[in-house]
């Protein structure tokens, strides 16, 4: 999935590569890979950065190659544009979006010498951030007894040509 923010003046690539790098640290699990294991997917540290790019490449372009060795998500420009893309495996659209307010933040700062924006910080520390909050959280006690539970509707699913190309389109709301 996708997150943009909009600025009033083009974007500083230099600044907002630094501000990527300096956000990340805070969200060190999104330094992760996917590797593919005996019978089943982990995420493993890679120690790796992530380099933004100008956006030239088809809107939620594949991030997750069995063949690569990538981060899970890409940050790129486009005039006064900053989109993040994330692969969903890393976080939900609450974490990205937390994410892409850390590097905002950075980026601000740098580029106007603001020394501390006031803002609402997030609720979690850099230890929630990485955590498991299911393992934590999760006991099967919770769950609801049989006849409380209520059958999942179908998915929605969605009709029309496809593309001739099989090129994800973009739809902005």
């Amino acid at each position: 999935f996708r997150i943009t923010c909009e600025l009033k003046e083009d974007v500083d690539p230099d600044t907002l590569q630094s501000a990527v790098t300096v956000a990340a640290r805070e969200f060190p699990h999104f330094g992760s890979i996917l590797k593919k294991g005996l019978f089943w997917y982990y995420l493993d540290q890679s120690g790796m950065d992530a380099e933004v790019t100008p956006d030239n490449k088809p809107a939620l372009d594949t991030i997750y190659r069995e063949d690569r060795r990538d981060l899970l998500y890409r940050v790129s420009y486009y005039r006064n544009r900053i989109n993040l893309e994330m692969f969903h495996v890393l976080t939900d659209g609450t974490g990205a979006f937390e994410f892409l307010k850390a590097i905002l933040m950075e980026y601000l700062g740098v580029k106007y010498q603001i020394e501390e924006l006031v803002t609402e910080t997030s609720r979690a520390s850099s230890g929630d951030r990485q955590g498991d909050a299911f393992g934590k959280y999760y006991k099967k006690a919770n769950q609801k007894p049989d006849e409380a539970r209520v059958a999942p509707k179908k998915a929605y699913h969605l009709r029309g040509d496809k593309d001739e190309n099989l090129h994800n389109h973009l739809l902005e709301g």
